[in-house]
């Protein structure tokens, strides 16, 4: 299950440091989910920001 919280926290920090590639998905409306891998650093996080909700 996801979890929300406000912000990234340090064990979220390290979890994405410590990972090989992720899949970001982004689609326009009424077309095809498009998910392709990234590596590591395409996916940098430079600290703690807040959630955002959308």
């Amino acid at each position: 299950m996801a979890m929300q919280t406000p912000m990234l926290v340090d064990t979220h920090l390290r979890s994405i440091e410590e990972q090989h590639s992720f899949f970001v998905g982004s689609t326009a409306q009424d077309k095809p989910v498009n998910i392709p891998p990234k590596g590591t650093n395409s996916s940098r996080v430079p600290g703690p920001m807040p959630n955002c909700d959308g």
